[in-house]
């Protein structure tokens, strides 16, 4: 069985980069070809600059979050290759809050509370050129 990495040297350097601050450079290529890989073999995406974006977020998102979240004596490749997964999959998920027209279909809407208090709610909204068109004062005969 060929391995693709050494988990105890990712687990030194994940010791060695929490005590230094930073990232290593070790650690920062496992990040990179994983997500590479995750990316290819999992989400399988329809274009290259589709691939690109989301190795993009989830590399940045692991290198911002690694030191904080990880634990000595835990897995520090698993913790890595879990944060590139739920990167990945939040990249994915963002990409759907998109309707037909290419617009977010999702807004901030100022709502008022039972107390009487306003707030906002991020809401679904739905754009129909047929109600927008009625709205504003259009004559229905002319959609038709």
């Amino acid at each position: 069985m060929s391995k693709r990495y050494d988990k105890e040297l990712i687990e030194s350097e994940a010791i060695k980069s929490v005590r230094d601050g930073r990232l290593s450079e070790h650690i920062g290529q496992f990040i990179l070809d994983r997500a590479e890989e995750i990316s290819a073999g999992i989400f399988k995406p329809h274009s290259n600059e589709y691939h690109i974006a989301l190795v993009d977020y989830a590399v940045m998102k692991v290198c911002e979050d690694f030191l904080d979240k990880y634990v000595e004596g835990r897995s520090a490749a698993n913790l890595i290759i879990s944060m590139i997964h739920s990167g990945m999959i939040d990249r994915t998920r963002a990409t759907r809050w998109k309707d037909l027209y290419g617009e977010l279909n999702k807004s901030h809407v100022r709502v008022v509370s039972q107390e009487g208090q306003r707030k906002s709610e991020l809401i679904q909204v739905a754009k129909d050129d047929t109600i927008s068109r009625l709205l504003s004062g259009d004559n229905i005969n002319d959609l038709l």
